[in-house]
């Protein structure tokens, strides 16, 4: 039957597919991307900041979609006339008057095609001012997409998502400076987006979850390099590391110097295996200090690196001190409230649902109430 269609559609991030189905199907790809979504989140905050301003917005393109269209009639409409037009032009007094009318509603049209540039450019200026939220709003977005692959439970939706975040715009602090006002909406949405998050997450999650957004977070400053998070999440380790002087054999195990040999990949530390041997007083305190995450680094590598690097000698020489390290790290960048969950609260929670949202709660025979 040429009328039979059939229909597929996956959750998954990047599917793949042989050639083989490739040329028999048509593949659409409905995945939100990154640039999408800040346009969306722009939207969001400027229509709960500025209300009044967002709906000029939209009148203005609605008009000028509507000016588009007529003026293109107007066109379509003398090309037609001169095309059927058996006489001279300059003798046809139909279309004489018919192009005299087509000309002053051109003129009509694009005035009001100029005004409505000159609003959406004054509103356009106003939006400029909520990008850096609007941007930092949809990379955590990419967040819940990745939690979804450490449970399958864990599923969030985009509206959902657009709902908290407008939320959070009406509930945080205002200030009168943009500054101000910019650093309360993404503190206020990335605290609220994390505690609504964790409400469904098991207790072992909770911390896999703040290192993401954390990470998301300070991957948008810059201060997060892609090769320090790789290393960070990886670990790795040189299988066949040089041999170790007798001074650092006294204090490093094998395991702790095919770390340090690794982690010189990473330009800040390509002089650590030196220092290592040279500095061995300075390292042996550091490393055997029983919260070496809390310490001073010896030397000038105190100045050398920022608290996110250290993250990485923490994980290569220390790697038992690696959970406390990202938690201490987390609670100096985002705040104590993203370590120090507050217990679950019905009544706290209950004004976030509506009919067309409603609470759940799924209970698991084998993990009692206060592991979950």
């Amino acid at each position: 039957n040429k009328e039979f269609r059939f229909y597929v559609t996956t959750k998954l991030p990047r599917p793949h597919y042989s050639p083989e189905v490739c040329v028999k199907v048509n593949m659409l790809n409905f995945m939100v991307t990154e640039v999408g979504l800040t346009d969306q989140m722009l939207n969001i905050v400027v229509k709960h900041e500025d209300p009044k301003n967002m709906e000029r917005w939209n009148q203005a393109i609605i008009q000028s979609a509507a000016n588009n269209r007529k003026k293109a009639e107007l066109e379509d409409k003398i090309l037609n006339q001169i095309a059927q037009s058996d006489v001279d032009i300059l003798e046809d007094d139909v279309l004489l008057i018919t192009l005299d009318e087509s000309k002053a509603q051109c003129k009509q049209i694009e005035a009001q095609m100029k005004q409505d540039e000159m609003t959406m450019n004054i509103i356009a200026n106003i939006k400029e001012n909520f990008v850096p939220v609007a941007s930092r709003v949809a990379r955590l977005f990419f967040v819940l997409i990745q939690i979804m692959q450490v449970d399958p439970m864990y599923q969030y939706s985009l509206q959902w998502f657009a709902n908290l975040f407008g939320s959070s715009v009406d509930n945080s602090a205002k200030a009168n400076e943009p500054a101000n006002r910019i650093k309360n909406l993404n503190d206020h949405f990335t605290l609220a987006l994390y505690d609504n998050v964790c409400r469904s997450l098991f207790e072992k999650h909770k911390l896999i979850v703040a290192t993401m957004l954390t990470l998301r977070v300070l991957g948008r400053l810059g201060q997060a390099p892609a090769d320090q998070v790789t290393y960070l999440i990886m670990g790795t380790a040189v299988p066949n590391p040089p041999p170790m002087t007798q001074k650092v054999q006294e204090y490093l195990t094998v395991a702790q110097w095919s770390s340090a040999c690794a982690v010189k990949d990473v330009d800040i530390f390509k002089a650590l295996p030196e220092d290592l041997e040279l500095n061995v007083d300075g390292w042996r305190e550091w490393i055997e200090w029983p919260n070496p995450e809390s310490q001073d680094l010896p030397g000038d590598w105190l100045k050398k690196i920022s608290e996110f690097s250290k993250l990485l000698l923490i994980r290569a020489l220390r790697p038992d001190r690696a959970t406390a390290a990202l938690e201490r790290f987390i609670r100096l960048t985002l705040g104590d409230r993203f370590m120090t969950q507050e217990p679950f609260s019905l009544a706290a929670t209950f004004p976030n649902s509506t009919y067309q949202t409603p609470l759940f709660f799924v209970l698991f025979p084998e993990i009692g109430r206060a592991h979950v």
